[in-house]
């Protein structure tokens, strides 16, 4: 699939924040989630925008 896309595929140490940035924002939305699912883990996708409207208009620290 890779090839058909024309995607180079990178390796990368797991959870090192200077090459993985992403990890942080995945734990928080994982957490939050977790949190308005409680134990209804079948429709966890339908706070998916909600969950993008909170990350995207909060204000994050920078490192």
């Amino acid at each position: 699939m890779f090839k058909e896309f024309k995607i180079e595929k990178i390796t990368i140490p797991l959870y090192s924040p200077q090459n993985n940035p992403i990890e942080r924002p995945n734990k928080v939305i994982k957490t939050m989630i977790a949190q308005l699912c409680g134990n209804n883990h079948k429709k966890w996708d339908s706070y998916l925008p909600e969950l993008i409207h909170a990350m995207n208009t909060s204000n994050h620290d920078s490192t």
